[in-house]
């Protein structure tokens, strides 16, 4: 209770405030006791109303000084005093000390017995305390049978309002998903246009976590007062536990998920199938079609494996690489589901793989896929300073074969970044001589071809530090026009005879010689994919 509660009850009239009233509606009575020695403030605790008959104070007025100063250092909820039996006046130096303090002084009338203050007000006491028992037990009863129950964050939230009857918006950060309840127009503005950060500071927060991780948001419309109130204090703390039990629940129920669709759609990749029925069920389970056509979107996170070797010895490094790679991962997901209705996809080590349907044909596909494609790379980019490597499989008429697609993308993406660098889209059917390079690229065999034509160049390159093979490379990229090559290097078109004329003399190379030309071209893209292999 607040001393302006107990003034208020009909029992008490006769009492009034003499100093101290700015407080009367703060102070929080707890407790009811007398005090009649000069040493009893010993014994007074936080929230005890003190009445006194005055006795003590008789004849030591400094002794009223001393014991409101005490008082008001224990947090004493305030002092009634019978001024009309040995104290006569209250002095104006202790009226000013107590409203200093902010220490209510109270004045009884002399007929009151201490048994006239201290029963109505010690039942009235216990009587709230019972109310709010059983206001606990009824709201407490309520989140529990919604968590037993399974009840979804909505319905959890509903009953939160149900209590408190305050606005209130909440964020998911598992999902990212925003709810707001109750009549509060600035809140739900900020809720629905504002970034999180400053939608948090449309109201009071209060931060759902477990062990250090976030799981929400609670933000209400109102004052830290009406929050702190028993009728909104207990449902919130409840419904923060039903909300956390809820929360624990749908990550058990994603983890599960992912963990089935990830197997199944490995299965279909390694072609680990059995039966057809199989197939059609566990596809229904997610609500996925794969009958028709499909190919395969392999998504590599660029020299991702290379981070280790790079940091390794940081000690937050591996959370904060798994952070970044969930965040790809995210990012592909959240572009992908946009586009196609329902698709199955995996997470592997480094790379995220979809099962894509092709309707219309590869062509149609490959030219609405594009823009979304490069826009997935850019937002990766952009977000996390990584780059992702896109390889698209050839189209096959079952999912059954989708292990092949799923090969030919990995082929593919792996082919052109050793041939050109990573962040790019490559579809296999669209390689053309690199897929017979990509399986020589990195085989003895590969390295004997180039190295039978072009080995002296680079061995020549790396005695002089001169430029000859990037000489070559320009050329062979201009269709051996050497005024082209040379606007392409920005050298003068004299500097760029003199060195292919030097490249011909090293190589025994006759120009002219288609066959030598074509030799020279792969042996030149051998070897420039095997030294980009080495960067990723």
């Amino acid at each position: 209770m607040t001393i302006q509660e107990i003034l208020d009850l009909p029992s008490m009239k006769g009492l009034k405030i003499i100093a101290g009233g700015s407080c009367i509606n703060s102070r929080q009575v707890r407790s009811v006791t007398v005090l009649d020695a000069p040493d009893a403030y010993s014994w007074v605790r936080e929230g005890d109303l003190i009445v006194s008959s005055g006795y003590i104070f008789r004849d030591s007025p400094e002794l009223l000084i001393d014991l409101i100063e005490k008082l008001a250092e224990i947090r004493s909820a305030g002092l009634g005093i019978k001024t009309d039996r040995y104290i006569k006046e209250v002095s104006p130096r202790v009226l000013d000390l107590a409203d200093e303090l902010g220490l209510p002084l109270i004045h009884v009338p002399n007929h009151f017995a201490f048994a006239d203050i201290i029963h109505p007000v010690l039942s009235e006491i216990v009587n709230r305390q019972a109310r709010l028992l059983r206001y606990s037990e009824t709201v407490r009863h309520s989140f529990f049978d919604l968590s037993v129950n399974g009840a979804d964050l909505q319905a959890i939230l509903e009953n939160l309002e149900n209590f408190t009857h305050k606005p209130f918006g909440f964020v998911d950060t598992l999902t990212g998903e925003r709810y707001f309840f109750g009549d509060s127009k600035k809140l739900k503005a900020s809720f629905e246009s504002q970034s999180l950060r400053d939608a948090l500071k449309a109201g009071i927060s209060d931060t759902i976590s477990l062990n250090g991780k976030i799981f929400g948001y609670l933000t209400f419309d109102c004052s830290a007062d009406e929050l702190e109130e028993k009728n909104c204090e207990i449902p919130i703390t409840q419904a923060k536990g039903a909300i956390l039990l809820y929360m624990q629940r749908r990550i058990a129920e994603i983890q599960a998920e992912s963990r089935y669709r990830n197997e199944f759609v490995q299965d279909i990749l390694i072609h680990n199938l059995r039966f057809e029925g199989e197939v059609w069920n566990r596809a229904k389970m997610f609500g996925w079609n794969l009958q028709g056509s499909h190919c395969v979107a392999v998504m590599d996170i660029d020299n991702y494996k290379h981070q280790f070797e790079k940091k390794s010895g940081e000690s937050d490094f591996l959370p904060v690489l798994e952070g970044t790679k969930k965040r790809i991962y995210s990012i592909c997901k959240t572009y992908m589901e946009g586009f196609f209705e329902s698709i199955p996809y995996t997470e592997m080590s480094d790379s995220i793989s979809f099962i894509i349907p092709v309707s219309d044909g590869l062509p149609t596909l490959k030219e609405r896929l594009q823009p979304m494609l490069k826009e997935i790379q850019r937002s990766i980019k952009e977000d996390t300073h990584f780059s992702i490597t896109i390889g698209i499989g050839g189209q096959k008429e079952s999912v059954f074969e989708c292990h092949e697609s799923y090969d030919e993308a990995r082929k593919a993406l792996e082919t052109v970044r050793a041939a050109a660098g990573g962040n790019r889209v490559v579809f296999w059917k669209d390689l053309g001589a690199y897929k017979l390079l990509g399986s020589l690229y990195d085989t003895e065999a590969g390295h004997s071809f180039y190295r039978e034509y072009i080995g002296p160049l680079i061995d020549h390159d790396k005695r002089r530090k001169s430029e000859l093979l990037r000489t070559l490379k320009a050329m062979v990229r201009n269709n051996w026009q050497m005024k082209a090559a040379a606007q392409d290097l920005s050298v003068h078109y004299s500097t760029l005879k003199y060195r292919y004329a030097k490249i011909c003399d090293i190589l025994e190379f006759d120009p002219e010689d288609s066959e030598q030309r074509l030799n020279l071209a792969l042996s030149l893209k051998l070897y420039l994919m095997n030294q980009d292999l080495e960067e990723y």
